[in-house]
């Protein structure tokens, strides 16, 4: 399903196109698609082009080059099988969590991803996601006894971040994360000072506790700007988090998805989630320690992130597959004796053994693998409900191709990118971040023949246009007669003036 799922996205295509001029000439210092974005850049309204996730599209393109569009299915379903299943299920093996259970959670909570399981450079945090899951609560358990272990920790969740800030902006989770450990053990501290008098020895120790993770967040944020923009990839943010234009993967959830089939693992885990928490915080209420805030945190992390925008969801089901199976082996431990009647019931080898958990990525592969090679011929986007590609009409454009400037749709424009060679100029493709929020808007009443639209066209100098069959755009130009209909099936309208 991943794997099929996988190149829905238009976004792909663009991206493949990035990745491929990275690969053959290096980093490109200006935009190298479209002829509107350089004239925005020139008015202010547009702002400076940041490559802000070449590595993603370079590890795309290599990927494409060695085993085609096949492999990037293969790519997306083994990275979101590492992320929910294998390294949440291992992340707790010496806990004694049952690893048939993680791995039925994990499975669970893959389903839920494959709305946004497309090859798009989030697919590689994911993993990331889950890999900083994993450290910073091995770092809460080694803070009090191994300072070296601490460094150790520092040391590779930099690496990650560093990484994670070359393949997609969301490298701002792993900064919050780095924060998570330090609030856990001054909370521990807050409330420990309360309820009796610490030693002046043990005072000493606490604040060589908390040197190395005061570290963490200091060393995260360093590490963000190892990057070619450098500090300008944190100036790029707002554009990215704060446009105004309307995009459906930054909508938030509401009543009307629960309908959809593509949410119910998320909203079957999650309430089973935050119920399994909330008991967890009953029966350790006496216990507090770091690990206790820690869960509480995480819990306030996936309350945020579900509040928040509709793409996070994999984030949360990420935490979900990551805190449930945990919470749960606790929850029975402390049950009477279950812990013993649990232990008892997985004295297999196999059963309890961590190359169980190397099935699930395997199983994933072999099973991507076969979907791609035998049943299902890949295609650069696969059609969706919300968008069916016109492959004709860019064979057209490739044979007989108008000149001057086009007007396009901006999911066209991400198959002009990688399809139409020599290079055609695009008006706008869909790297909405890019364009800004005034450009974008002007687009959108251009499509919709609104405002100055005819005086749009003449500014920009339009010579044809290439959109959907119900854009109003299309009902309009087609009865003018200074406009004549070149190319028309049910996915693509191609007009060009007389």
């Amino acid at each position: 399903m991943h794997s099929i799922s996988a190149l829905r996205d238009a976004d792909t295509c663009w991206l493949l196109a990035l990745g491929k001029i990275i690969a053959q000439t290096g980093l490109p210092t200006t935009e190298p698609f479209s002829y509107t974005y350089y004239l925005m850049t020139q008015t202010g309204i547009a702002h400076p082009f940041i490559l802000h996730q070449w590595l993603a599209e370079l590890i795309f393109y290599k990927i494409f080059q060695l085993a085609g569009l096949g492999g990037l299915g293969l790519l997306v379903a083994l990275l979101t099988s590492l992320s929910l299943v294998a390294v949440p299920a291992l992340a707790h093996y010496k806990e004694k969590v049952s690893i048939p259970m993680a791995m039925l959670i994990g499975t669970f909570a893959q389903l839920g991803c494959a709305f946004r399981s497309y090859a798009r450079p989030e697919i590689f945090t994911y993993l990331l996601f889950a890999l900083s899951l994993y450290l910073i609560e091995s770092m809460t358990k080694s803070a009090r006894r191994r300072a070296c272990a601490s460094y150790c920790y520092i040391a590779i969740y930099a690496a990650i971040t560093a990484t994670w800030a070359n393949l997609h902006s969301s490298f701002i989770l792993a900064v919050c994360l780095s924060f998570l450990p330090l609030i856990a053990a001054l909370a521990n501290n807050f409330f420990t000072a309360a309820q009796a008098k610490a030693p002046e020895a043990e005072k000493n120790s606490s604040a060589k506790t908390l040197l190395p993770l005061v570290l963490l967040p200091v060393t995260t944020i360093l590490a963000t700007l190892v990057n070619p923009a450098g500090i300008n990839l944190w100036t790029y943010l707002p554009y990215l988090y704060f446009m105004k234009v309307a995009i459906t993967e930054a909508r938030t959830l509401n009543l009307d998805d629960l309908h959809l089939r593509g949410f119910v693992p998320y909203f079957v885990l999650f309430p089973i989630y935050i119920i399994t928490l909330i008991r967890y915080l009953r029966k350790f209420a006496g216990q507090k320690d770091a690990s206790f805030f820690l869960h509480c945190l995480g819990a306030i992390l996936a309350l945020t992130l579900a509040c928040n925008k509709i793409r996070l969801i994999i984030y949360i089901l990420i935490i979900i597959a990551y805190e449930l199976p945990l919470l749960l082996t606790r929850l029975s431990k402390q049950a009477g004796d279950q812990a013993e009647v649990a232990s008892s019931t997985t004295k297999q080898v196999w059963f309890k053994s961590p190359f169980l958990v190397l099935l699930a990525p395997l199983t994933c592969l072999i099973g991507s693998f076969y979907v791609t090679a035998f049943v299902h011929q890949s295609r650069l986007p696969e059609p969706s409900p919300s968008f069916d590609p016109p492959y004709d009409a860019i064979v057209y454009l490739r044979d007989h191709r108008p000149t001057g400037p086009v007007f396009n749709d901006h999911r066209f424009g991400d198959m002009m990118i990688w399809y139409l060679k020599p290079p055609v100029p695009v008006f706008i493709d869909t790297r909405i971040d890019m364009y800004g929020d005034q450009f974008c808007l002007r687009y959108a009443a251009m499509c919709n023949c609104q405002n100055n639209w005819r005086q749009d066209l003449d500014e920009f100098g339009i010579n044809y246009v290439f959109l959907p069959p119900n854009t109003p755009l299309v009902q309009t130009l087609a009865k003018d007669p200074g406009w004549s209909t070149i190319f028309a099936d049910k996915t693509a309208v191609i007009l060009q003036r007389r």
